[in-house]
């Protein structure tokens, strides 16, 4: 992998996940604003996109919805993974990442 987008907005969080990727890719884009996340995936190649919604956030698919419309207009779109820092809640979410296009995992 070549280029990773990660999208987490906790100061805290973002730099574990990051250094866990590193694994995986060499560049890793950090960034914790869902706007700024939409145009570079409108301008720049991402061969994945992270998407890190809060732990309290009931509407972790909103994180998602935002950058879905920008990956859908690419040319060579990325793959989408959510990572949920919540305990697994049943198929549901996984369902719904599927319908939508992307992935759901957890962290454990």
């Amino acid at each position: 992998m070549e280029q990773i987008l990660l999208l987490d907005a906790d100061p805290e969080h973002a730099p574990r996940v990051e250094q866990a990727l590193r694994s995986v890719c060499r560049q890793i884009v950090l960034c914790a604003d869902s706007q700024l996340a939409s145009s570079l995936l409108r301008t720049c190649h991402f061969d994945l996109a992270v998407v890190v919604p809060a732990p309290s956030d009931a509407k972790w698919c909103d994180w998602v919805e935002s950058i879905r419309a920008p990956v859908r207009d690419t040319h060579n779109p990325p793959m989408v993974v959510c990572l949920l820092r919540r305990p697994y809640r049943g198929p549901d979410e996984k369902v719904y990442a599927a319908r939508k296009g992307f992935k759901v995992v957890y962290e454990r």
